[in-house]
């Protein structure tokens, strides 16, 4: 019999919110990485294989059992890269390249037909090409997915300069779980948990209340929601870079503070709740495994209107690091913690339960032009120029 395995709780919240809305595509993550110059079809196969091989979360497979989900390692397989040859039948190769990657990304994965991945070739002109990658958030988060365009990348040039493979060693994701389930088990994690029932617990009334929602609609809830992508140029990147580095603050902190002081001003309140994804990855082994380790922490922002933006950033940065502590406590238990201490008349009769599920959610906010935005990549023929 396979042995199971629970899902961690990042897993079980993408999994529940999935199975709920199966037609949404919003679990898709990816991105594609453009190619000029002539490319070894066979080598790219192959690289592909050789990640996917070294990297465990790529045989997981799921299921459920009387409404419980649990997750399983399959055996080994062989995936083939589909190839898509745009350049011969429109000579508007890219266009139509782009207008299929787009369109596919709206097409949900379904937990019942492994696999939870998409690896296409497009050729878009002559030595022109496209590589897309789609998969499901259960499997990656922004971190592994940048972590397989660079793995793929190495392996692909060691075949073009040496003509060898040179395979990592297997990263299991099981080990991570393992870890999960001794951290809920010991005294860290119920640290943790009194630490956010503290924090939230001071949160005032709720900060959407004011919103005006149109006549068809009854809660914020109901409303869906889309990503916005603003593209920053260069120049603009190097002078908020150049500021950050000069005040002692990152460039999160910075987009942070922006988002606050729009929310502030649109809301006429000072007070905001903003959730911001972690990365979960301490260890170098983790850094180099596969998987979704992100979680998500609430922050409460609350200054006064007239405080120096400088001085905003860096109380925005002690804030975070503070919260940086007990940032392994999944945000569901939060939810459910705040929610169960409400309902006993646990004396915090100011949290805003509604609230609390309606806060905003930076999705893999990293503020950088590189791969971990995974966006978009440009990569020479030998893939060797690759801008990380």
């Amino acid at each position: 019999m396979r042995e199971r395995f629970i899902l961690t709780p990042i897993q079980k919240h993408i999994w529940i919110d999935q199975i709920l809305h199966p037609k949404s595509p919003r679990f898709n993550i990816g991105g594609f990485a453009e190619i000029k110059g002539d490319i070894d079809i066979a080598a790219f196969q192959k690289s592909i294989h050789s990640f996917l091989s070294c990297q465990g979360i790529f045989r997981h497979k799921f299921s459920e059992e009387n409404g419980e989900p649990f997750q399983f390692v399959g055996e080994e397989f062989s995936y083939q890269v589909d190839f898509i040859d745009f350049a011969s039948k429109h000579s508007l190769g890219i266009e139509r390249g782009l207008d299929w990657m787009k369109a596919d990304m709206e097409f949900p994965f379904e937990f019942k037909e492994p696999p939870l991945y998409k690896f296409s070739l497009l050729k878009i002109a002559d030595n022109h090409f496209f590589w897309y990658v789609k998969v499901h958030h259960i499997l990656l988060d922004g971190w592994g997915l940048s972590l397989l365009f660079r793995s793929v990348s190495k392996v692909y040039n060691q075949f073009i300069i040496d003509n060898e493979y040179r395979n990592d060693k297997y990263h299991s994701y099981i080990k991570y779980i393992d870890e999960n389930e001794q951290y809920i088990a010991g005294p860290t994690y119920q640290a943790d948990r009194i630490y956010w029932i503290k924090k939230i617990g001071r949160i005032p009334n709720n900060p959407f209340k004011k919103l005006k929602l149109p006549n068809n609609l009854k809660s914020l809830a109901e409303i869906n929601t889309k990503t916005l992508t603003i593209d920053i140029d260069v120049t603009t990147y190097n002078k908020i870079n150049a500021f950050c580095k000069g005040i002692g603050v990152s460039k999160f902190h910075y987009f942070l503070g922006i988002i606050y002081i729009y929310l502030a001003r649109m809301l006429r309140q000072k007070g905001h709740m903003i959730t911001v994804p972690m990365l979960n990855r301490g260890t170098k082994e983790k850094r180099n495994t596969a998987g979704t380790f992100i979680n998500i922490i609430p922050v409460y922002l609350e200054f006064d209107e007239n405080i120096d933006f400088s001085e905003l950033l860096k109380l925005i940065k002690i804030s975070l690091k503070e919260s940086y502590r007990h940032s392994n406590y999944p945000l569901s238990h939060i939810l459910t913690d705040l929610k169960m201490f409400f309902l006993s008349g646990f004396p915090m009769k100011s949290i805003p339960m509604k609230g609390l599920l309606e806060i905003i959610y930076l999705k893999y906010f990293h503020c950088r032009i590189t791969a971990r935005m995974l966006t978009y990549l440009f990569i020479s023929a030998s893939m060797l120029n690759l801008i990380m």
